[in-house]
């Protein structure tokens, strides 16, 4: 006859007792190894609680700073995404702005016939520039060239230097 002690996962073998045994005697044998062993299982207990209680703060406090660290990543991450991307648009504007300049006072806004559907098919004339200097030269200034066709088939074209 074994008497086992146990405490989670772990025995302890406590005492061991050959041949038979009375059930008075075996109760009697229990609560001496009881009595015994509570002083130790009580100050174990207590050591494995303290263990226990110092891994459980040591994972808490790596898992934070695996949160921080992780968090740290990502926001360098985002700044340097931020960083690029504030680059692009930049570059993208300057280059729209060096492009767009010449062309900023070129932008008429005319109506074509057709485009509202209750509108007649009479045709508009465009506008010529209004000031008629020399004839540009079609190779050495920029000049923008604009085509529209109607919808009834008529097409009209109109030539603008880059300073009108």
């Amino acid at each position: 006859f074994l008497i086992f002690l146990s405490r989670t996962t772990t025995y302890l073998v406590s005492s061991q007792v050959e041949g038979p045994v009375t059930p008075s005697e075996l109760v009697e044998m229990l609560q001496r190894t009881i009595d015994e062993q509570r002083v130790a299982f009580r100050a174990s207990l207590a050591d494995e609680q303290a263990a226990a209680f110092r891994a459980s703060r040591a994972e808490e406090e790596e898992r934070r700073r695996s949160a921080l660290r992780l968090r740290q990543e990502q926001d360098a991450a985002y700044l340097e995404s931020l960083r690029k991307d504030q680059e692009k648009e930049r570059l993208a504007k300057s280059f729209q702005e060096g492009a767009v300049k010449p062309k900023a006072k070129a932008k008429p806004s005319t109506k074509y016939p057709g485009q509202a559907g209750g509108e007649t098919t009479r045709t508009t004339q465009i506008r010529a520039p209004t000031h008629k200097e020399t004839a540009p030269s079609h190779r050495t200034e920029a000049n923008t060239k604009i085509m529209i066709r109607f919808p009834n088939g008529e097409r009209r074209q109109q030539s603008f230097r880059h300073t009108d």
